[in-house]
């Protein structure tokens, strides 16, 4: 069985014309299949909009809470309600198109070895259509972050495009209620050994250009981007930390350096200033360094707790 998760926050303009859309694509599949849509806690009329289409639209279920929770909130609820083998996500507002949706459904059941299947459009073939430049932007220099702290290299690890087997995604105790959801999921899949793939995928948005559809606040984007960035130093405390720490001791060193050479070349007496900020870059990079180390290994432990949890989860059932 494929089940399809759309999560919902006030798609009015756009909802009628996704679930029209993606109903007569998922009825060419032969096998079983399910739409689901999550309602985030949407203020205008998505929700009675849904409602009223799922009684013409047998096997679309409409499940929601009141209150707006965020997208990680509205995934865990799908994939608690999903009955697939295969499980796949996408926008309510048709960004990602329907094709696409088919090509992640097939290229998990053509690759029995992959768990999770993601479509990006940084890769050739992929791209983006009547997508703002400061936005395009902004995702790509997020995903070129994120990449360097994941142990696989991957272009798209913030998109919400993806297919799942169902095994892999429910045998994950997520926690998330933002859209950090999605690097949550990479973290975990990847600190399990499962294995992860990608495919180009394009995003659209002439559709919400047409509608004129308001997209999320400056606000909003910038604590996305920021809870991103950590997200990156905690995965890889390396790139921070590690990189820092290094650093300062490499210019402990240089200071150290020109300390030697101007006490026996120059008459001017550069001693007191440059020994103190030689020791203090010396005592401040093998600080961060072992902050690092103690950072590498609590990572290694989140690791160890994500098997240990999935173990619990298949011993109960």
């Amino acid at each position: 069985m494929i089940s399809v998760i759309m999560p919902m926050f006030n798609e009015s303009s756009t909802i009628r014309h996704s679930i029209e859309t993606m109903y007569k694509a998922l009825r060419v599949l032969k096998d079983d299949w399910e739409l689901i849509l999550i309602d985030d806690g949407s203020t205008d009329n998505s929700r009675e909009l849904a409602l009223q289409m799922m009684r013409d639209y047998p096997r679309f279920h409409v499940f929601g809470y009141e209150k707006n929770k965020g997208r990680g909130r509205a995934l865990r609820e799908g994939f608690a309600h999903a009955r697939g083998d295969i499980i796949v996500t996408t926008e309510a507002d048709s960004s990602w198109g329907t094709e696409l949706v088919i090509s992640l459904i097939t290229g998990l059941q053509n690759n029995p070895d992959c768990d999770v299947l993601i479509a990006s459009p940084n890769l050739p073939g992929g791209g983006y259509k009547n997508v703002p430049l400061v936005r395009v932007l902004i995702s790509r220099i997020g995903n070129a972050i994120l990449k360097a702290a994941f142990s696989q290299e991957l272009t798209m690890t913030t998109g919400m495009m993806r297919g799942y087997k169902a095994a892999a995604i429910k045998s994950l105790d997520l926690e998330s209620d933002g859209k950090e959801i999605h690097i949550e999921i990479l973290s975990k899949v990847l600190a399990l050994g499962l294995v992860v793939k990608e495919i180009p995928g394009v995003i659209d948005w002439s559709l919400q250009q047409s509608k004129k559809v308001k997209r999320r606040s400056t606000l909003k984007i910038r604590r996305t981007v920021l809870s991103h960035l950590l997200f990156s130093f905690i995965e890889a405390p390396i790139l921070l930390l590690g990189a820092t720490g290094l650093g300062s001791i490499a210019l402990g060193i240089l200071f150290g350096l020109i300390l030697i050479y101007t006490r026996f070349t120059s008459q001017e007496d550069l001693s007191r200033p440059l020994i103190n900020l030689t020791i203090l870059l010396i005592i401040t990079g093998t600080q961060l360094l072992i902050f690092c180390f103690l950072a590498y290994q609590n990572k290694r432990t989140q690791n160890q707790i994500v098997r240990l949890q999935r173990d619990i989860r298949f011993s109960k059932k």
